[in-house]
């Protein structure tokens, strides 16, 4: 009963009070009211705007696709990769469609021909999906060597020598814009881990020992780990959430953009954003801004560089700044 009356008590004060804030705007930490609206200038001759369906506020739908060109996959690793990165990018609120669903199917199977034939995907003048993200099992194999014992002289005991087991796993992803099919990012990933285990004469297969299955088992979740934390790490960077500055509103002092993506694109309040302007080399960065105030499908984003500030203009494009935690993946990691 006292907090009904609390309730009451402050709806009368707010609206007796025009200055201040709603009751809604209180308890709503998605609710704002930014400063008056200003002009956004556009972008003189420049005749690029963005598809309809990236100004709709919704999460980015990507196609993925795994595939492998190999005989075996001796360590049977191409399902696994593809659940656990898939399990990766839809925690970061990517929408991937279901490579199994018949009408996705199909979808590949025309991109796959349109890429044969050099030319762009027909999407019948509708963008449902922004990228087409293609992962390929490179490599995938089991070797064993066996080591004979150090000659000790004199020594009749009959002493074991050491059988090696190697794996190797290599996995490439590649990131093709859509309708394009233009190739705007590749990443490639090699991984070798090892064990041994003491044995006489010559290799034996690991399954048929216990010691060498346990030590399969642990060598191999350790390949896997790194093939899809440095992959999902790498396409998580790059589809990191994006969205396009629709409009511009200050009050002398502060200087807020309306963007055309919100929480159901990924954004959330206090994330850092790099400024990004498309021209004919890529991507232009322009400066850097902060997102102030999340909705669903739209956001507020604050810029306080006044150099910034007079270079905006409508459309230019927003995306948040994604920490690279990949330093265990250099140097057997290729990225371009």
């Amino acid at each position: 009963m006292r907090f009904i009356r609390l309730i009451l008590v402050m709806t009368f004060i707010s609206s007796a009070m025009p200055g201040c804030k709603t009751i809604d705007s209180i308890f709503n930490n998605d609710a704002y009211d930014p400063p008056p609206i200003r002009h956004l200038p556009t972008l003189e001759n420049s005749k690029w705007i963005p598809h309809a369906s990236e100004l709709d506020g919704q999460a980015m739908k990507i196609i993925w696709n795994v595939s492998t060109d190999l005989r075996q996959d001796t360590l049977a690793l191409k399902s696994k990769i593809e659940e656990s990165i898939q399990h990766n990018l839809r925690a970061e609120g990517i929408q991937i469609k279901n490579p199994e669903d018949q009408q996705t199917v199909k979808l590949i199977e025309e991109i796959e021909r349109a890429r044969k034939n050099s030319t762009e995907l027909n999407q019948g003048g509708e963008q449902k999906v922004r990228f087409y993200v293609k992962g390929s099992l490179t490599k995938s194999s089991l070797e064993n060597k066996f080591t004979k014992p150090i000659w000790i002289p004199f020594s009749k005991k009959k002493r074991p020598g050491s059988c090696k087991y190697d794996l190797k796993s290599g996995f490439q992803v590649e990131v093709l814009s859509l309708p394009s099919l233009m190739r705007v990012k590749h990443f490639g990933m090699d991984v070798e881990d090892s064990f041994s285990i003491d044995m006489y004469d010559t290799c034996v297969p690991y399954h048929s020992i216990p010691e060498a299955q346990n030590e399969y088992q642990i060598t191999h979740a350790k390949v896997l780990k790194k093939i899809v934390s440095c992959n999902a790490k790498s396409l998580k960077k790059y589809l990191a959430p994006q969205a396009y500055i629709e409009e511009y509103y200050s009050d002398g002092e502060n200087h807020i953009y309306l963007i055309s993506s919100g929480s159901a694109a990924g954004f959330k309040k206090g994330n850092k954003l790099n400024l990004l302007r498309k021209n004919s080399s890529g991507l232009l960065v322009l400066g850097k801004a902060k997102v102030i105030a999340v909705q669903p499908y739209k956001a507020y984003i604050k810029v306080k560089d006044e150099k910034l500030r007079d270079k905006i203009r409508l459309h230019d494009q927003v995306k948040v700044q994604y920490i690279d935690f990949t330093f265990g993946c250099r140097g057997n990691r290729t990225e371009h």
